[in-house]
């Protein structure tokens, strides 16, 4: 999931109903990174006449069920857990909505045991766990998804050990060849609960203290909007895991890189950076919004604006609201470099609807997420070069639409400028991206790393035009995308080399084990991915297409006739 984590602990003398209002607004700030359902537990003695409340609805943070603040909210709670989910593994149902939970029930000892997840990232053939977890007589409360089958495994090995830190690390263990992941967690086991995170390094995680109240949360944007200054954010270290006790109120932490033999963290998902953050997060000292105009000054530089400086008036309008940052860093490089570009011509205005347009399930869905989402400002495109500045293009829809606005409204010439390089491999460890029409057909037909390196097909395909169903035929006069090299050279002045970042979405080299190529196909870091798996005694899944997005199915049967 490209989703949003929340934890809260509370002081003893703060009211559920101040802590829960501060979880709903930190939910709301990652409300970027889904909407699709939200989900919340809350713990504390005398909690409507029980330890913990589940709640869990379609919808944003703000469409919290009106019921939920009927209760008698005075009394203090000890901890909330929050999440806003996209769906990027298994269908949207209430059960799949965060936080999983997993119980174990023994009513012979007259013991129950319930764990609790939530979980921003992904990762594969957790199938597996399920069905042990499962066979162990542990309730998983009708919920298909991967974190489902992390919160069974996790209780399961606390099961055999009776040892909260050992399961933890052995789930770390295990999982982490196999996606990325930020997870948060609680643990009731009697009267001794536990709060814990769990952190690899791909998905972010951040923490601080707003008034004394220990919180943590998915990016930075959240936490500024409430006023927290940024030195006070602490980035939850990649490889560690931290183990809370409400009962002593101490923390027990530990660092995955030196328990494990072998590299133990990794580095962050590349496209974090492009598209998912919020412009006003900031990650390593650095705003999203300078690093996104960073990436548009470099596509500026690999693709100027027009051939003849003297052709007249040049738009530079974004493509969407998170492309805003890659124009206005294109324009600006343009001016520089002499160009007479109209800052002020944005073409494209963000309309009400916020929801995510390359996330709808099927074209339909997408098409009604656009027209929903675009206005035209008609004096804008009217006898001007257009140049569309997109944070990417993934499947082609949203630039399709755009272009048939545009050529509508008057434009002389309309060009799309990406800022990205081209998605030429889906995602299976967080972000729901997969290449679809008309664009697959190209990624098909060749190597990743030759695509990587040379976008022409992908460009042509664009420029020549295609038959979209809803939108008919379509073509641009000119489509470009930034550079690997340029991309990657931006990021290391955001972090230095040595961490890198997983660049499999637009080289096809993940630096994780996917159900790609989990039947042979290359993956990034395969020497010490490899000697971790030996080193550490993990158990390397059987053949399984789980967590393959549809499109993927016929090169999995290839792989595997081939093998």
């Amino acid at each position: 999931m490209g989703c949003g984590v929340v934890g809260v602990l509370p002081r003893q003398e703060v009211s559920t109903r101040e802590s829960l209002g501060l979880t709903i607004e930190l939910l709301e700030g990652c409300r970027n990174r889904g909407e699709d359902g939200t989900g919340l537990l809350l713990y504390g003695h005398g909690l409507f006449d029980q330890l913990f409340h589940l709640e869990k609805w379609f919808g944003s943070a703000y469409e919290i069920p009106k019921g939920l603040y009927d209760f008698n909210l005075s009394n203090s709670s000890q901890l909330l857990l929050g999440h806003t989910r996209y769906a990027t593994h298994g269908v949207i149902t209430e059960q799949n909505i965060h936080p999983v939970w997993a119980s174990w029930d023994n009513p012979k000892k007259g013991r129950e045991i319930n764990l609790f997840l939530v979980m921003n990232g992904e990762i594969s053939f957790t199938d597996r766990w399920v069905e042990s977890a499962e066979a162990r007589g542990i309730n998983l409360h009708e919920s298909t998804i991967d974190t489902t089958g992390c919160a069974g495994f996790i209780l399961e090995k606390y099961l055999d050990q009776r040892d909260l830190g050992g399961a933890l690390t052995e789930f770390y263990r295990q999982a982490f060849p196999f996606g990325g992941f930020s997870i948060l967690g609680f643990l009731i086991d009697g009267d001794e609960p536990h709060f814990f995170y769990i952190r690899e390094g791909m998905r972010p995680l951040h923490a601080a203290q707003i008034h004394g109240i220990q919180v943590f949360v998915s990016e930075t944007k959240p936490l500024t909007t409430l006023g927290i200054n940024y030195d006070q954010i602490e980035v939850v270290p990649p490889g560690s895991i931290g183990i809370y006790s409400l009962t002593d109120e101490t923390w027990e932490r530990f660092d995955m890189n030196k328990i494990l033999r072998g590299r133990a963290s990794r580095g962050e998902c590349s496209f974090e950076y492009a598209y998912f953050q919020e412009p006003n997060s900031i990650m390593h000292g650095k705003s999203m919004d300078q690093i996104r105009a960073d990436f548009g000054k470099a596509a500026c530089k690999e693709h100027p604006p027009v051939s003849d400086k003297s052709e007249q008036r040049i738009v530079v309008s974004p493509v969407p609201k998170s492309g805003i940052s890659a124009a206005n860093g294109y324009a600006e490089q343009a001016l520089r470099d002499g160009y007479d570009v109209h800052l002020e011509g944005i073409v494209l205005r963000r309309g009400s609807a916020t929801t995510r347009s390359f996330l709808g399930d099927g074209t339909s869905e997408i098409v009604h997420r656009l027209k929903r989402k675009f206005e035209l400002n008609p004096q804008g495109a009217k006898d001007a070069v257009v140049i569309n500045v997109d944070d990417s293009i993934v499947r082609g829809n949203v630039s399709a639409w755009i272009n048939k606005m545009e050529r509508g409204a008057g434009a002389k010439e309309v060009r799309f400028v990406s800022a990205w390089p081209p998605i030429i491999g889906p995602c299976f460890a967080g972000i729901a991206i997969d290449v679809g029409e008309p664009l697959a057909e190209i990624v098909e037909k060749h190597e990743p790393s030759d695509l990587a390196e040379d976008h022409r097909p992908l460009e042509k395909k664009l420029r020549d035009g295609y038959v979209h169903e809803e939108f008919g035929k379509t073509q641009f006069d000119d489509v470009a995308y930034v550079s690997p090299s340029a991309v990657q050279s931006v990021l290391e002045k955001v972090i230095p080399k040595e961490r890198d970042f997983c660049t499999g979405c637009f080289t096809g080299l993940y630096s994780y084990i996917s159900p790609m190529n989990i039947h042979g196909k290359p993956y990034k870091y395969k020497k010490w991915l490899d000697e971790f798996i030996k080193l550490n005694g993990v158990e390397m899944p059987e053949v399984s297409d789980q967590g393959a997005p549809p499109d993927s199915t016929e090169i999995l049967e290839e792989v595997k006739a081939a093998k």
